[in-house]
């Protein structure tokens, strides 16, 4: 009797938090109707170290299609806003990847598989410190959509967009990125008021990607999903090598496969998954990257052609072994002014 009696109602707590679940959804998802903008989101969704598939991916993005910023918005949450960003400022993935593992080698977790938990905000901050340059924030401005999920007084993910320096532009890419309590011991990011994890709805199921990704509901309509998930040959990879969202080694080869799977569906044309893009396909766009299971230490010669094909919009200059000797001073300690979500 106590048994069926426990079963009654744990079914009932269930249909209640079911049912509180699909009305908190409602709510969330509830935006006034905008009309069609004629704009394309280039969505790039969280991943945790796919985060290195989906730069790998947006690199090569960039590299075969000419995206005027009027008609093309790259926005990302979580990992995927590191991608977003970290693309078009044209960060070289392999110092990207040199300058994450010297970091984490000498915070010791390599060593501890609990390494990163409550030291990882203060190493990401380090790596963007070290790795984008000083005119990051007017690259990004009007191109780039950095998503935060503002938790007051409803959750609803929150888009910010303009930068005025490059703190700025760091401080919200913490927030997008900040896991509760792992990043740095608080439930809430202390670079955005009220904001977390950008991908914290889309996880939590009160939300689709590109919901959370998407301005509004008629942005949905010429989304472009860039995520490991569409790729076949990557996951099944994934499988032979035992990689996953968690995985510390092995991650140098996730840029091959991001870059190859681009080039995949560029060769599809209408009938690929980047086919709202086609009308901005350069004419000669051919990939100067990577190869599938090769890092991009294995093709400096590409190195020349990428910087030929690239975006004719300027160019910045890494900062990254100007910026190194910073990195483990930024990591130690960071104190950044808050702001607001735009």
């Amino acid at each position: 009797m106590l048994f069926s009696d426990a079963a009654i109602w744990l079914v009932l707590l269930l249909a209640v938090l079911l049912l509180l679940h699909r009305v908190l959804r409602q709510i969330i998802l509830r935006r006034p109707v905008t009309p069609p903008r004629n704009v394309i989101t280039v969505c790039c969704p969280g991943g945790g170290v796919f985060f290195w598939w989906q730069i790998g991916a947006m690199r090569e993005l960039l590299t075969l299609y000419e995206l005027p910023p009027e008609r093309v918005v790259l926005s990302g949450a979580s990992a995927g806003a590191l991608a977003v960003v970290l693309a078009q400022c044209d960060v070289d993935p392999d110092e990207a990847h040199k300058s994450a593992d010297r970091l984490a080698e000498e915070a010791g977790c390599f060593s501890n598989p609990f390494g990163l938990c409550g030291v990882w905000g203060r190493l990401v901050y380090a790596w963007l410190d070290a790795l984008l340059p000083e005119d990051a924030a007017a690259h990004c401005t009007g191109r780039c959509r950095v998503v935060v999920t503002r938790c007051t007084p409803l959750p609803q993910a929150v888009g910010i967009s303009a930068f005025g320096r490059r703190a700025e532009l760091i401080e919200a890419l913490m927030a997008s990125t900040h896991l509760p309590f792992f990043m740095d011991g608080h439930p809430l990011s202390r670079h955005v008021p009220r904001a977390t994890d950008g991908g914290l709805l889309a996880w939590l199921g009160l939300a689709s990607e590109l919901e959370t990704l998407c301005a509004s509901a008629a942005d949905r309509a010429q989304a472009v999903s860039i995520s490991h998930k569409h790729d076949e040959a990557f996951r099944t990879a994934c499988r032979a090598h035992g990689w996953s969202a968690l995985s510390l080694r092995g991650t140098e080869e996730f840029c091959g496969f991001g870059a190859a799977w681009v080039q995949r569906e560029a060769r599809r044309g209408a009938e690929g998954l980047l086919a709202p893009l086609a009308p901005y396909r350069r004419p000669r766009g051919r990939s100067p990257s990577y190869t599938p299971g090769r890092s991009a230490a294995a093709a400096p010669a590409a190195a020349p052609a990428d910087k030929l094909q690239r975006s004719p919009s300027p160019q910045p200059t890494s900062q990254a072994p100007r910026r190194a000797k910073s990195a483990q001073r930024s990591a130690r300690a960071h104190r950044s002014p808050s702001r607001r979500p735009g």
